[in-house]
């Protein structure tokens, strides 16, 4: 029997500038058909623009871009693509309605009543301005409407903007059904690594226009120490994250009585430190990756995260 081949996305040297401001630099990546995709980076990253690029509303000026071998800008490939930016244009007096039969001219396989269900459950007016609604049921509207649409390849930026927890996990189920159903792409951006890491089959880390590989982040120095610890009381856990706030901790994340610390290695004598909290159980482990990554793109800032 004869193997059917796997769609893939394509890039391949990209780079581009606004001026004399480089956004991107040499950008590379492929990955397979039937997958969904993060693609994360702090705000300024280089994401959207990526993703513009990707879906043909900005022109590439080296390097390639290719969908299973087609350029963005073949026609055999518009109805095939669908991009989701973080700030979807509608006019003035657009409703849902109007918003469909818009997108019905360049999407000629674009369900009505796949489209008008999903507005049904998410309990939104089909004939109500979408100027009258929420950013997150402006979101929750647009992807219902690239759900019906069924692209083969899906772009999204910052879905999960506007959000409620309730509304993202609902998403994120759709999604995998989608990309089960139909071997649907999805590549979607966002500025948590967290927000994605569980949800997406791979994950792309972009900083300051450039990929970062999971292999220069295993290779490198990490700059960062990551520590477990548990007390016996509660009131001694409240002191330890503020001792820990004033060490300069990265990252603090408690529940109960037991904390995760990220710390900098730079930190002078910083494992006597840690141990002059006399924790009842303390342990060192290695930071994973996404951690490193985190760490990497923030590392010149003196924010300390902390997570209750």
């Amino acid at each position: 029997m004869k193997r059917r081949m796997a769609y893939m996305i394509s890039v391949s040297n990209i780079s581009f500038a606004f001026e004399n401001c480089k956004v991107l630099k040499d950008v590379s990546f492929s990955c397979e058909s039937g997958r969904i995709v993060g693609l994360v980076g702090i705000n300024g990253a280089g994401k959207s623009t990526l993703l513009r690029l990707m879906s043909g509303v900005y022109e590439i000026e080296g390097g390639s871009i290719e969908y299973d071998g087609r350029k963005p800008s073949e026609e055999k490939l518009k109805g095939q693509l669908f991009f989701l930016p973080d700030d979807p244009y509608y006019t003035t007096h657009a409703t849902a309605k109007s918003i469909f039969d818009m997108y019905k001219v360049f999407y000629p396989n674009l369900i009505y009543d796949e489209f008008y269900s999903a507005m049904s459950t998410l309990n939104l007016d089909m004939t109500k301005g979408v100027r009258s609604f929420s950013k997150g049921m402006r979101r929750q509207l647009y992807v219902a409407l690239a759900f019906a649409i069924k692209p083969k390849y899906l772009l999204m930026d910052e879905t999960f903007d506007g959000l409620d927890p309730l509304a993202r996990e609902a998403f994120k189920n759709q999604a995998k059904e989608m990309v089960k159903s139909s071997g649907m792409t999805i590549l979607i951006s966002s500025h948590s690594l967290l927000e994605v890491e569980d949800f997406c089959d791979e994950t792309i880390m972009i900083d300051t226009g450039r990929i970062v590989t999971s292999e220069e982040l295993k290779t490198k120095d990490s700059g960062v120490r990551k520590f477990n610890m548990a007390f016996t009381e509660g009131t001694a856990c409240v002191t330890a994250i503020a001792a820990l706030k004033q060490i300069g901790a990265s990252k603090i994340e408690s529940e109960g009585r037991f904390i995760n610390v990220i710390v900098r290695s730079d930190i002078p004598e910083i494992e006597s430190k840690i141990k002059a909290l006399n924790a009842t159980v303390l342990e060192e482990v290695s930071p994973s990756l996404s951690e490193t990554f985190i760490f990497d793109v923030k590392h010149n800032s003196s924010v300390t995260e902390v997570n209750k």
